[in-house]
């Protein structure tokens, strides 16, 4: 039986030792898989853990197809709970999506990000109050006050906008405004 202070370290390496092991398994499982995993599968997990500064990252045949950064995350219950976010997704051209809260919901493979979410592509900017990444679907939701610019040509505004990643095709819906810049109206 130990007792007092050798008790105690015993404890803190036995935990230094297990999070290692942990942060371990979560690597090998991201870095380790050939496709985007559907889920994080570490359910497991009773209690709440914190982390400092993340980076997930998944792809395929060598190829990084998509990478999520946050400065900071908690996993408690099913969800890992994520503040200051950049996600990452690697297509022909690379989308950056910024968000300052998140989470990811283990059961339903979803990525869902909020409030006010900026989304960069090239030279189109995206923003909603509700970014969804559902993995299952293949489709990203963008909901509530969707907005969309490219510099001083045009900017599209509704409440909802829908990206289906399976058939590579983005729809905007309900109630769509749009206003347009001529680049030289004196032709008119």
């Amino acid at each position: 039986m130990l007792s007092g202070k050798s008790g105690l370290v015993l404890i803190k390496k036995i935990g230094t030792i297990g999070l290692i092991f942990l942060l371990g398994l979560i690597l090998f499982y991201f870095i380790g898989k050939e496709e985007v995993p559907s889920s994080l599968k570490i359910s497991k997990i009773r209690g709440k853990m914190h982390l400092q500064g993340i980076e997930l990252l998944a792809g395929n045949s060598g190829k990084l197809k998509w990478k999520l950064k946050a400065k900071q995350a908690d996993y408690v219950g099913k969800e890992i709970i994520l503040k200051n976010i950049v996600f990452e997704y690697m297509l022909d051209k690379h989308i950056f999506v910024y968000s300052d809260e998140g989470k990811i919901i283990d059961n339903n493979s979803l990525i869902l990000l909020y409030p006010r979410v900026k989304i960069k592509m090239s030279d189109v900017i995206l923003f909603c109050d509700k970014f969804i990444y559902d993995k299952n679907k293949k489709k990203i939701f963008m909901n509530d006050n969707f907005e969309m610019k490219k510099d001083n040509y045009f900017k599209v505004i509704s409440n909802k906008a829908l990206f289906d990643i399976k058939s590579n095709s983005f729809y905007i819906l309900k109630n769509v405004k749009s206003i347009w810049w001529l680049e030289n109206e004196n032709n008119m």
